[in-house]
């Protein structure tokens, strides 16, 4: 499956320009909603359900994510109800019962994390449908019925990854990317957004390949890999955790490090760390922390004063993490 990025930009072009086009959004317009200076206090306890995506026991990013919730909840006086499958794959099925139980469980407002961007719309829209109002977080939902669907700039944070990376190599070299979830848009994003920045060089992508988000599965994945591209110079990682599961796999190999550079997204605590002592190379700053926060208070502002919100709401703080500049993200 080996492909220059110039030519597997050419699809996603396409798709890119019908998305942008169809959104009709000034992005940095429209997120003036997200100002800090907005944020409101509860005048009641409302009750407020976190459905988070599960997957391996203890992912950093989602422990972030609980702790911005949390804090959330402490912060505005409501209650915030974090709920997950509880297994160690990422289960739909599991996810739809819990949305299903809501209305009944008397929920007043609902963020939810999709695990599967075209599966959630129908159990999601029957809970709008319901009265409950919904706010998307993290991975796009493909429906026009929530509050709003709040995530970082995915596209972009694949792009700078994928720049960094053509700088380092000097636009000559052969690469890997390991993906997210298929079914998840922000898989799709940080993918496109990786062909796109590659595409700017001679760099040839030698597969691409889903490893679910998971660690245990990259690791798996690199290690197939190694079997048959003996000369590669990266490994572009959708998420930090199949980042690390892909430096695991290089060390196994008794790779040294720097052989093969490996970039993620997320800017978890524990890649921050690797990136520190150059097991990792790169990755990008999500706040998930930061985002899981101001989720709350979007609803907490529609639920008190009725406030509406743009269709797609934004994260515009998305720093690169390298080296040169991981020691200002770890104190």
């Amino acid at each position: 499956m080996r492909h220059s990025a110039r030519y597997l930009v050419l699809i996603y072009l396409s798709f890119v320009t019908f998305v942008l086009i169809s959104i009709g959004i000034p992005v940095q317009a429209a997120q003036k909603h997200l100002a800090d200076d907005l944020e409101v206090v509860a005048s009641q306890p409302w009750k407020i359900a976190y459905i988070i995506k599960s997957g391996e026991q203890n992912n950093p990013y989602w422990e972030l994510v609980k702790r911005g919730a949390i804090q959330a909840e402490r912060e505005f006086q409501v209650q915030v109800d974090i709920m997950s499958p509880h297994k160690e794959r990422y289960d739909v099925a599991l996810q739809v019962g819990l949305i299903g139980q809501l209305k009944e469980q008397g929920y007043d407002g609902a963020i939810i994390v999709p695990i599967d961007s075209n599966v959630l719309v129908a159990p999601v829209e029957r809970l709008v449908d319901s009265g409950i109002p919904v706010i998307i977080h993290d991975t796009p939902l493909h429906s026009s019925k929530v509050l709003t669907q709040l995530s970082f700039d995915n596209h972009n944070a694949g792009y700078s990854v994928a720049g960094w990376v053509v700088d380092q190599l000097e636009g000559k070299g052969q690469v890997l990317i390991l993906e997210g979830l298929q079914e998840s848009q922000n898989a799709v994003e940080r993918r496109n957004g990786f062909l796109a920045g590659l595409a700017q060089s001679e760099i040839d992508v030698l597969d691409m390949r889903s490893a679910g988000w998971l660690r245990t599965a990259a690791t798996a994945q690199v290690q197939e890999w190694l079997k048959f591209y003996p000369d590669v110079d990266a490994i572009l990682a959708a998420n930090d955790a199949m980042a690390l599961g892909a430096a695991e796999a290089l060390d196994l190999a008794g790779q040294t490090a720097g052989n093969i550079l490996v970039t993620g997204v997320d800017g978890s605590e524990e890649a921050l760390k690797a990136i520190k002592d150059q097991a990792l190379h790169a990755s990008v700053d999500q706040s998930p922390l930061q985002q899981a926060r101001k989720a709350v208070q979007l609803m907490v502002r529609h639920l008190e004063q009725g406030d509406t919100y743009p269709s797609y709401s934004v994260w515009q703080q998305s720093p690169l993490i390298t080296s040169d500049n991981v020691g200002q993200f770890l104190e």
